[in-house]
């Protein structure tokens, strides 16, 4: 008898267990359906479409504005990229967030742009949420466009958008539903008497190709050709609130540019630079010719996709040099690269300094948490230099990398319209209260 009771415990305690286990997966599955879900198929956006023939004036009413102060003539902007939050309040996000909040008191910028990967995370709804209310408390106007994380897991776009249009000072807007990418827009910068100063332009550099065949394999897509008429649309109409309008703009993704202006520091064509590519190189096999090609730690649009070749990644690219009129690119992505020139063509190709201490480097040094060295080594595919804090180093001077955030000051003067200075801040200095100038580039 008393074996049968145990047998019957036993079952009982397994049957208990079993349910509490469905009753998890359920309750997870609500969740991850409730915060990815999107009312429309394909891109919402901000629910509105766009055609090449509408009226210029609704949207520009409509379109987020950063109003300067009266006499104002320098514009301060922080970029925020690849912080990849995975709680916001746990491990080394604490970290992170110690970063921003002090970059923000020494800085004090007059809008902070997040390019991309705000998170990596399962729980990414709270996330998203507890750095709204980190900026909100702080009251810094702040921009965001998508990186090629940000809802690869548990928040969709759509729910994204919801979660900014909460909060004051976030100048989000999802951009037409009818183009690729939930982040295209523009915000346009005002003095005090609500004059066009500048404007800042957010794109959505989209996350993967259809063709991707595995979740560590480096492809990624790239802009549209509509989202590029849809850039020059919006160009030529700022235009005609003010002619020589000059712009920034800002996304996830490098350009195939940055890959160029790569080349052309090593041929001595661009001498106008400063920072480093610190990524591994890799190899890539051009379908056409049947030849390797080695490309540097640059992983940009359209990655190694057969259509790369045949002109893939310069769609916007082509659009901005042909206009005029966006002198400045900024963008994130690749965690060890600071490299920042005036390209060829005459842009300023810039990367921000990588904030996020929940993502690569990972470790101080080969004996910090050894026993993951091997799993995001041989599972994940993280190179040594990516793995470890004490190999980000400046490969010219030899001094250790930190993280931290990157800055640009644009004068808006009339006497120096459009002139920019861009450098990085490191968490040491700024822990400190010093504005210490790393890696810094003007343009005139």
């Amino acid at each position: 008898m008393a074996t049968k009771n145990k047998k019957h415990s036993a079952l009982r305690g397994w049957s208990i267990a079993f349910g509490v286990i469905l009753l998890i997966v359920g309750v997870l599955s609500v969740y991850y359906g409730v915060n990815n879900y999107t009312p429309a198929e394909g891109y919402y956006g901000n629910g509105k479409e766009w055609k090449s023939t509408d009226r210029f004036y609704p949207y520009y009413a409509d379109m987020p504005t950063l109003t300067l102060k009266e006499g104002q003539t320098k514009l301060k902007i922080m970029q925020i990229t690849d912080a990849q939050l995975k709680f916001g309040t746990f491990t080394q996000d604490t970290q992170t967030m110690d970063l921003l909040d002090k970059a923000l008191s020494v800085v004090k910028p007059d809008v902070c742009v997040v390019t991309g990967d705000l998170t990596l995370s399962l729980f990414a709804s709270g996330t998203v949420d507890y750095f709204c209310k980190f900026l909100e408390s702080r009251k810094v106007y702040w921009c965001f466009t998508y990186g090629n994380h940000d809802s690869e897991f548990s928040l969709s776009k759509y729910r994204h958008s919801q979660i900014f249009s909460k909060y004051k000072y976030c100048l989000f807007d999802g951009g037409p539903s009818n183009i690729k990418g939930e982040s295209n827009y523009f915000v346009k910068v005002n003095n005090s008497e609500g004059q066009l100063l500048y404007a800042l332009c957010m794109v959505d550099s989209n996350m993967y190709p259809d063709s991707r065949t595995g979740i560590t394999e480096m492809v990624y897509d790239e802009v549209s050709a509509e989202q590029a008429d849809w850039y020059e649309w919006n160009i030529n109409g700022l235009r005609g609130y003010k002619s020589d309008l000059q712009t920034m703009a800002f996304l996830h993704i490098p350009f195939r540019s940055y890959v160029d202006m790569y080349y052309d520091i090593q041929n001595g064509v661009v001498t106008k630079y400063n920072g480093f590519v610190a990524e591994e190189g890799w190899t890539f096999n051009n379908p056409y010719s049947g030849t390797k090609i080695e490309m540097p730690g640059i992983f940009c649009q359209g990655g190694n996709l057969t259509a790369d070749y045949n002109g893939g990644g310069y769609t916007l690219y082509d659009k901005i040099v042909a206009l005029g009129s966006t002198k400045t690119v900024m963008c994130g992505h690749d965690h060890l690269n600071n490299l920042r020139g005036v390209d060829k063509n005459g842009v300023l190709l810039a990367y921000g300094r990588c904030c996020g201490y929940h993502t690569y480097p990972f470790f101080k040094n080969k004996d910090d948490m050894p026993i993951f060295h091997g799993i995001m080594r041989d599972v994940l595919g993280y190179k040594e230099n990516q793995l470890f804090f004490d190999l980000w180093v400046d490969p010219y001077t030899g001094k250790r990398m930190e993280k931290g955030v990157t800055v640009a000051e644009v004068d808006l003067s009339d006497d120096n319209y459009g002139a920019t200075e861009i450098y990085d801040l490191s968490h040491g200095t700024l822990s400190e209260g010093k504005i210490v100038k790393e890696y810094p580039i003007e343009t005139n």
